[in-house]
């Protein structure tokens, strides 16, 4: 079994880091991300209360 996730789910805090992860700007070092277009994100406002 094979499985491939199509998801990325954050918690608000972490948003701006998820859209740069999923972005399609390029990397600072030039290289290309490999990332880009990968998954969809969810940003779950309930995951900034969980500890």
């Amino acid at each position: 079994m094979c499985a491939k996730p199509t998801r990325l789910i954050v918690r608000p805090s972490m948003e701006s880091a998820a859209l740069k992860l999923l972005g399609s700007g390029p990397c600072p070092d030039g290289e290309t991300n490999e990332w880009t277009g990968t998954a969809d994100l969810i940003v779950m406002p309930y995951l900034a209360a969980s500890r």
